[in-house]
């Protein structure tokens, strides 16, 4: 099977400061994979090079056997999502129009269709009710789980998520975890996930460390 996501020798360097070397990765479609990380350890960072937004100091990136910088804009916001951790969120839009924006710029989706996509989404994440609220009224946990709903909403074909599980609940994190491992199954959606200490891992297909610059798969 080949992979859908695949880092090639990935090194990322900052000034002095080497956070990869030669690092190599593949995932296949439908894989959901958890990386653990540490404080300052890289973890963002590869997650942000995964989805083209930064490009490392050395190596290639390929999306579907292709290289990730030969897809336009608009063909990688289809194919690929980032979720912040706790940001991504324009203040000065409600929290529906922030689901809508950037689909609306870059897909052309008929608007019942998608408003029907969005309410089915959020009421399976229990943001039902915070829809047509503002961004300053949901807390941190809210907002990393409407990044996911965008991305579930934009259907994209691997969702990043960075350190998704932060501040939930046990039950909260369960219901979320099970939401993605059935839009997986379902869809063929591929997951990559940044944890921390005490997140879940047991739902993951793979689970890697960063350690001496490298990803080790447990």
């Amino acid at each position: 099977m080949s992979a859908i996501l695949e880092l090639q020798d990935i090194s990322i360097q900052f000034s002095n400061n080497t956070l990869f070397n030669e690092l190599n990765l593949a995932v296949n479609k439908g894989e959901i994979c958890c990386i653990r990380t540490g404080v300052l350890d890289g973890g963002s960072t590869l997650l942000k090079c995964c989805a083209g937004l930064i490009l490392p100091t050395s190596g290639l990136v390929h999306l579907e056997g292709k290289s990730i910088d030969q897809y336009s804009d608009c063909e990688l916001f289809k194919k690929i999502s980032y979720c912040q951790e706790n940001a991504g969120l324009i203040s000065i839009f409600s929290n529906y129009n922030n689901l809508l924006l950037p689909i609306n710029y870059h897909l052309q989706i008929n608007s019942k269709i998608l408003a029907a996509r969005i309410s089915n989404i959020a009421e399976k994440f229990g943001l039902s009710d915070v829809l047509n609220k503002e961004p300053y009224q949901l807390n941190d946990v809210q907002i990393s789980l409407f990044t996911l709903v965008r991305a579930l909403t934009i259907e994209s074909e691997i969702i990043l998520l960075d350190e998704l599980q932060s501040g939930m609940s046990v039950a909260m994190r369960q219901r979320v975890l099970e939401l993605i491992r059935a839009y997986s199954n379902e869809y063929g959606y591929t997951f990559i996930m940044t944890t921390t200490a005490g997140d879940d891992l047991r739902f993951a297909d793979r689970v890697f460390s960063i350690k001496n610059q490298q990803l080790m798969e447990e």
